[in-house]
């Protein structure tokens, strides 16, 4: 039996990811997205395209991919790592490759560590299940930079204690 690893890469994100990744997260959050039900899917893919712009600019995002043909994306996560917690906004693996630790891959290609808490800014109805298996917090306030900043010395609610 071969390793996952022989058989998926993991990268950084590269530029000619950017629209299938762009495209898919808007696809899966208007589809999947909790608590978006009764958005206008035009005006979420108008607005929330903008949010994902801006968290895909400023944090790191992991790419599975084959490695027969790098063109195809087998799944993506961006967020990042902090000593107290790993900062997820959106994960994602296609449906015939799921529960084969793809997503735990691309959380420690980021450099996060087994164990360590999660912290969610997009829930899913997907999400929901991975929920079940490991702690995974919501907080969607930790989208904003002032909030994700800085996760150091921060309880895994991603609010200073006081």
């Amino acid at each position: 039996m071969s390793n996952l690893a022989d058989l998926i890469g993991v990268r950084h994100m590269l530029p000619a990811d950017r629209d299938y990744v762009t495209h898919t997260w808007l696809h899966n959050y208007a589809t999947y997205g909790l608590g978006v039900g009764g958005i206008d899917r035009e005006v979420l893919f108008r607005c929330h395209r903008q949010i994902v712009h801006r968290l895909l600019d400023k944090h790191t995002t992991a790419v599975a991919y084959d490695p027969n043909d790098t063109r195809i994306i087998l799944g993506f996560l961006c967020g990042d790592t902090y000593p107290s917690a790993a900062l997820v906004h959106f994960a994602y693996v296609r449906r015939r490759f799921r529960k084969r630790g793809i997503a735990q891959m691309l959380l420690e290609q980021l450099g996060w560590l087994p164990g360590q808490p999660i912290m969610s800014t997009h829930n899913t109805f997907d999400g929901k299940s991975v929920a079940q298996r490991k702690p995974v917090l919501y907080n969607p306030y930790l989208q904003q930079a002032e909030f994700a900043g800085g996760l150091r010395g921060r309880t895994t609610r991603g609010i200073e204690e006081e």
